[in-house]
């Protein structure tokens, strides 16, 4: 994703995002990718009492990169590395919470 952002492709960028999200929830549920949606990674960051400002953060990134898929006008490099460092500071957070 960073790649693509650094080379102002930001379809690209959110895409990757979002296959690099949905992948990790989904080795850490040990279900398919494509089972995955905002509402069953907050289920299961729930029953692992990860903290809600987490979950939200999540839920952002998740819709950031759903948003700019359907509206990929209004994405902008600007926003698509700040929505990549809010889903890089989510992850690394998630996974002290739940080590």
């Amino acid at each position: 994703a960073d790649a693509a952002f650094r080379a102002s492709r930001v379809e690209d960028g959110f895409a990757a995002m979002h296959t690099g999200v949905m992948g990790y929830f989904a080795d850490h549920a040990n279900v398919p990718p494509a089972s995955l949606s905002g509402e069953t990674i907050a289920a299961w960051l729930d029953a692992r009492h990860v903290s809600a400002e987490r979950v939200t953060d999540v839920r952002r990134v998740i819709a950031a990169c759903e948003m700019a898929r359907y509206a990929a006008a209004t994405a902008t490099v600007d926003n698509g590395r700040a929505v990549l460092k809010t889903a890089r500071d989510a992850l690394a957070a998630i996974e002290k919470e739940i080590a």
